[in-house]
């Protein structure tokens, strides 16, 4: 993102996906520019979140698994994370969903739009689950849908 602003708000919601249960705010690096005291301390973290506003980390991939440009809405697996981060058409459209509310919507815009996906996936599972007619999934169930949106 070009803007302070825009990285931190982005930054701040990060830690609500994949660790709702732990809350754990102290992964975020809200800032970083390259200093060789914020890289030193991102080599030492085995988790974290950092925002930036300079474009010459996109080519420190040995820092991160996953890099959101929040100005061109994409999103760059390095070689490294990719047999990790596989991405389905949901996870594609939750991640598109997230960067347009966080350019043009307040942190509680940005909420709102997390919690209309995420009730999107709970009825979907519902739905898939009632098709199926079973009474809990495993993950080998979803290997008989084509596809989950």
């Amino acid at each position: 993102a070009d803007s302070v602003s825009e990285v931190l708000s982005l930054v701040r919601i990060m830690p609500l996906f994949g660790s709702w249960h732990r809350q754990n705010w102290g992964i975020l690096r809200p800032l970083v520019c390259l200093g060789e005291t914020e890289l030193q301390d991102l080599a030492k973290s085995k988790v974290y979140v950092a925002g930036t506003t300079d474009a010459r980390c996109s080519s420190k991939e040995g820092f991160y698994d996953l890099f959101v440009d929040a100005t061109s809405a994409k999103m760059s697996v390095p070689s490294h994370a990719k047999a990790g981060m596989a991405m389905t058409k949901f996870h594609k459209d939750f991640a598109k969903t997230i960067m347009r509310a966080a350019q043009s919507e307040s942190d509680q815009g940005v909420i709102k739009a997390v919690a209309l996906k995420t009730r999107a996936l709970i009825d979907n599972v519902k739905k898939i689950k009632a098709e199926l007619n079973v009474r809990s999934l495993k993950l080998a169930d979803f290997a008989k849908i084509e596809s989950i949106s």
